[in-house]
């Protein structure tokens, strides 16, 4: 009965958490608690992080609206932190100019670079959050105009745009998204999932499926197969007018793959 329960909780809600990302060291707690209290007046939370990984964890367990990286982190420059986190997530970034640098140069090359902001780190608490905010406002505005120009005024979307499954927990049957959300899998979705994920990029063949997954031999008739590919396929594809494959690609008389890698996370790094 827990793991039914668990298979409906709810994905978090970005439009009711205002959750913010600091990726550094250069700023000190009282400034952070400054400025958490100026730009996450409703719910929401500031976090830091000191390295990718940790940065990775909270991205992808949180809906995380901005992200504020320093110049120069311990191992990569912060333009190196931003283009691998755009490799799997995309959130609008705001990079943290070091004075002794030639800031106007700098920021240009931010810019440049796909940041949406950037500015020296002597940059005042207030005008800081000011510019989160302007950075919240333009993604706002882009994603809105995206969605009516695709759904025309009016209509509701009930999906978030620029989600791909990203890693999977096998112990907990849970998988996690590039938007931020997770869900959770059932049974035979988790086994089947488990097996392209393993065999990845080669395909399983139907007889391995249905050995490993249904415990019997394949017979072409049977169409449980078919049905469970099915399924899977709606929980982990992303929306149809975002791409027009599915994740899961059907070998023609072979068996099914994965298209793009899906990583596997050990329990205790997951929360």
């Amino acid at each position: 009965m827990n793991g039914m329960n668990e298979m409906y909780e709810k994905k978090q809600q970005t439009t009711e958490h205002e959750n913010y990302l600091y990726v550094g060291e250069k700023l000190d707690d009282g400034f952070l608690q400054q400025l958490e209290h100026y730009i996450c007046y409703k719910k929401g939370k500031l976090f830091k992080a000191s390295d990718n990984t940790e940065a990775r964890v909270i991205i992808e367990n949180n809906a995380i609206r901005v992200v504020l990286v320093d110049q120069f982190l311990n191992s990569w420059s912060g333009i190196e932190f931003m283009r691998w986190m755009y490799s799997f997530a995309y959130i609008p970034t705001i990079l943290l100019i070091q004075e002794k640098n030639a800031v106007v140069f700098e920021t240009v090359v931010s810019l440049e670079a796909g940041a949406a902001d950037a500015i020296s780190d002597e940059v005042s608490v207030r005008e800081l959050a000011a510019r989160i905010k302007a950075c919240n406002r333009k993604q706002f505005s882009e994603n809105n105009s995206l969605l009516q120009d695709q759904h025309g005024p009016g209509k509701r979307i009930a999906k978030p745009l620029h989600k791909r499954p990203l890693y999977y927990t096998p112990q907990t049957r849970r998988l996690y998204f590039s938007d931020s959300s997770r869900t959770v899998l059932h049974g035979k979705e988790a086994e089947l999932l488990d097996l392209l994920i393993l065999r990845y990029p080669d395909y399983v063949n139907r007889n391995e499926i249905s050995e490993m997954v249904f415990q019997r031999d394949w017979n072409p008739r049977d169409r449980s197969i078919d049905n469970l590919i099915s399924r899977l396929r709606k929980t982990i594809d992303c929306d149809e007018y975002e791409c027009t494959e599915s994740i899961i690609e059907t070998v023609r008389n072979e068996g099914y793959k994965l298209r793009t890698p899906i990583g596997l996370l050990p329990a205790e790094q997951a929360s």
